[in-house]
């Protein structure tokens, strides 16, 4: 069987319904349905049965199933051997990034690397840096951009150093803070930690509680509206805003409050040619 009749085995097996299988596997209804089909003929067995939930694994079904995922990987493990041969000017880069580098760095930069190694091809994740940070450990992706000082034991390189900033409609001091509404967005547990350390530092009061929003341009219109202040340490949401107050923010000992972007690759994935050729050239263009 090829590694693709393996992956729809294993969608099955997590997703026993064949339009949602069908879809996690870039596939039409039809095509999943007949290629199942297929695989059952070649195993001269009955994979899998309709009922009104989705499909029902027949034992024979189930145990096909069970070593997908062991040929898959496998299959990864061959592929990956076969890319450490070869000169890295070709394959497929597996990159995790948080929303705001994927929005704001990693484009230009992809477009760098592009035409210096054409043959290369990139899938792209994003998510919290807690989330890439798994991922890579996990060897599902090749290279992370993460934000935050990370418990990570691998290859690792300082991409950027971020201050922190205090952002509201009209002109405040530090003091006034507790008495503002805080509007929030999505952030890294690392970060909010690191945020919480930072107020704990500076009042003895919790921050009042204002708006809860999923993404950083959704708190700087909020802002931009007066419904309170906000916390940004991604310069780049606020450096084009000439209507909003910036507050630099500051530790305790006058020292700028900043936090670290890194990019990140296991051991194992630093040993593949054109993964290296990547790390290499971010770390020698930031």
């Amino acid at each position: 069987m090829k590694e693709s009749d393996w992956a729809i085995l294993n969608t099955l097996y997590h997703e026993p319904n064949i339009t949602k299988a069908a879809e996690q596997l870039y596939m039409t209804q039809p095509s999943l349905t007949k290629r199942l089909r297929q695989i059952e003929d070649e195993f001269d067995t009955t994979i899998a049965i309709r009922n009104s939930r989705g499909i029902a694994l027949t034992p024979q079904g189930e145990y096909l199933a069970r070593k997908a995922g062991e040929m898959l990987r496998q299959f990864k493990e061959i592929h990956q051997q076969v890319m450490e041969m070869n000169d890295g000017n070709k394959g497929t880069l597996k990159i995790g990034v948080t929303n705001s580098y994927g929005r704001f760095q990693l484009p230009s930069l992809l477009n760098q690397y592009k035409t210096m190694y054409p043959n290369n091809q990139f899938e792209i994740v994003s998510g919290l840096s807690s989330d890439v940070l798994r991922k890579v450990n996990l060897n599902e992706l090749y290279i992370g951009f993460i934000r935050g000082d990370h418990d990570f034991q691998g290859v690792k390189h300082l991409i950027s150093v971020d201050p922190g900033y205090i952002v509201s409609k009209r002109k405040i001091v530090l003091d006034d803070l507790p008495n503002i509404p805080r509007i929030e967005y999505e952030l890294d547990p690392l970060t909010v930690k690191l945020l919480d350390s930072w107020w704990v530092e500076h009042f003895t009061v919790l921050p009042r509680k204002g708006l809860v929003v999923n993404h950083g341009d959704t708190c700087r219109e909020m802002i931009a509206n007066g419904m309170g202040y906000g916390i940004f340490l991604v310069p780049e949401f606020i450096e084009d805003t000439v209507d909003l107050y910036k507050l630099p923010m500051y530790t305790k000992d006058n020292k700028a409050f900043t936090r670290n972007t890194w990019m990140i690759c296991n051991n194992e994935s630093y040993k593949i040619p054109f993964v290296k050729n990547f790390i290499d050239f971010v770390s020698m263009t930031k």
